[in-house]
């Protein structure tokens, strides 16, 4: 078996995001998935808890970050503009550019955080959120 263990399978009802599937697991944290609507689209999203359900804290990040999508919506495309115009290239706006893949919460430390993979490249780019305001961005290659 190795260190993320898919044996756990299991199945909760959440009140406020519905159901929700086992993702892995590792030790005592069980991360949680399930897809949800945000900006225009279904994505997944992961959010870490135990066994029994959700951790209340990551929770209330994403619970905040869904009731702020317009926010977040401009917090990710100022961003994405601007790391474009760093590198002399023209940019519309991240639907022309890009695809909302997941949302994530605690990740890096941050409390939530969606991952936008370039269309024509496919490279993904992470926008991570505090009081869903931007605070950085990571790219993947």
């Amino acid at each position: 078996m190795g260190l993320f263990s898919k044996s756990f399978k299991r199945q909760i009802e959440d009140p406020d995001l519905g159901i929700m599937n086992t993702a892995f697991r590792a030790g005592g944290v069980v991360g949680w998935e399930t897809i949800i609507p945000f900006l225009g689209t279904e994505i997944p999203i992961l959010i870490n808890g135990t066994r029994e359900g959700l951790d209340p804290e990551e929770k209330a990040w994403l619970l905040a970050a869904l009731k702020q999508e317009k926010i977040i919506e401009k917090e990710a495309n100022k961003g994405l503009k601007d790391l474009y115009e760093k590198s002399g290239q023209k940019f519309k706006s991240w639907k022309e550019h890009f695809d909302c893949a997941c949302m994530l919460t605690n990740e890096m430390g941050y409390e939530v955080s969606l991952c936008f993979v370039e269309k024509v490249s496919e490279t993904s780019f992470n926008v991570y959120f505090m009081d869903n305001k931007l605070v950085d961005i990571s790219m993947d290659s």
